[in-house]
């Protein structure tokens, strides 16, 4: 896409001082529409992961003052913004920031405000949200599900409510088996072992005890021949000015039961830290596990299936649209180890299904997720009338 006079100026608001799938997806976008000839720039707050991620990946930014929904210099500085540099676009990703892309537009009409839904919807139909909501020219989410929950529970035209699937990057070449060896040798995990791999933010609602609780339940013979590997961090707070890490207790409380479960099982339950790159790790693996109570629609869960690893996920949000049971994976119930250690044992005694149900995987999230689609239904929203 080349700059030009009538080329969209946007701003992306991002206030978050967390950083999970919703936010390292936000920096990877702006990131391609910067390298595609885009004029995007990024509203965050200092001294946070997000700006410090943008940073590296040479980001412009704009700092923000603090996250709220009613921060009266937040408004007044995107209004100015938005004046002085011609933004023309306000693009808003989280339920916090629609407020702030809303109160701003109030005093800059001809901005577009385009919100960017990756959780829940639940109901705003009172008359604040009604006067906020209403000031929302486009909502984008990336599932189906979610869209219908939208249109039905927020306040708007369902007209503005559009479908734009998550951009990914698809491997260009098929899994690299040297490359697999290594990671399991660097793991003790036996070439043999069938691998279910999690990887998730070390929280209760992500399901993470249930998936190493599965393992327990699991029979002695079944023990033998698998492995299951846990890749994540406890969520985060926020960052202070020094750079420290500040996260959530109980999340933390969950990785220390993590770490001493893990003892108990050491040749077959590992617990690996939060990877940049997880692909060596997903090439290694041989299901992918999504255990969460309640997943709008996974990043995680495409980026296995493009490396072809069909995917046990629980039955709840955007996850049966993602893996429709025995089409690309297994859905089962949510918060049930027993129902993990079922699927287990279902892939374990059906080899075949592995590889199977990973290519119809593979095959559906490259044909539906791709960064080129995604950055080109944007750019349409961007410059509609």
């Amino acid at each position: 896409m080349k700059i030009n006079k009538t080329t969209p100026k946007i701003l992306h608001i991002l206030t978050s001082k967390a950083w999970g799938g919703l936010e390292l997806y936000v920096v990877s976008l702006i990131k391609k529409q910067l390298d595609a000839g885009f004029f995007s720039v990024l509203y965050c707050l200092p001294n946070t992961k997000v700006s410090k991620n943008a940073e590296k990946l040479g980001i412009p930014i704009f700092f923000g003052i603090r996250q709220s929904r009613f921060s009266i210099k937040d408004i007044k500085q995107v209004i100015n913004l938005t004046k002085i540099e011609k933004f023309t676009v306000l693009h808003s990703h989280s339920r916090q920031d629609v407020w702030l892309s809303s109160l701003a537009k109030i005093f800059v009409p001809h901005l577009k405000h385009i919100f960017s839904l990756y959780m829940s919807a639940p109901r705003k139909k009172d008359v604040l949200h009604k006067f906020i909501y209403r000031k929302i020219d486009a909502i984008t989410s990336s599932s189906e599900k979610l869209n219908e929950e939208i249109k039905k529970n927020f306040p708007v035209n369902s007209s503005s409510v559009y479908l734009i699937r998550y951009g990914i990057d698809h491997p260009h070449c098929d899994k690299n088996n040297n490359e697999s060896i290594f990671t399991r040798a660097l793991l003790h995990t036996p070439t043999d072992h069938c691998v279910f791999l999690c990887m998730s933010r070390l929280d209760v609602a992500k399901g993470v005890r249930e998936f190493a609780e599965g393992f327990s339940l699991l029979k002695d013979t079944t023990k033998q021949k698998v492995s299951f590997w846990l890749m994540g961090e406890p969520t985060l707070l926020y960052m202070d000015e020094h750079g420290k890490l500040e996260y959530e207790k109980q999340s933390l409380e969950v990785y220390q039961w993590l770490q001493n479960y893990a003892k108990m099982y050491p040749d077959n339950f590992k617990l690996i830290s939060y990877q940049k790159n997880p692909r060596p790790y997903l090439e290694a693996a041989n299901v992918f596990v999504l255990p969460t109570y309640k997943e709008t629609y996974s990043l995680g869960v495409i980026e296995a299936m493009a490396l072809g690893l069909p995917v046990i996920g629980t039955n709840s949000g955007g996850t049966s649209e993602q893996v429709i049971s025995g089409e690309r994976g297994y859905l089962i119930e949510s918060r049930s180890a027993s129902a993990i250690a079922e699927a287990v044992e279902f892939y374990v005694n059906n080899k075949n299904e592995i590889e199977a149900q990973g290519q119809r995987a593979k095959k559906w999230s490259t044909a539906t997720h791709s960064w080129e689609n995604s950055l080109n239904q944007l750019a349409s929203l961007y410059s509609m009338e």
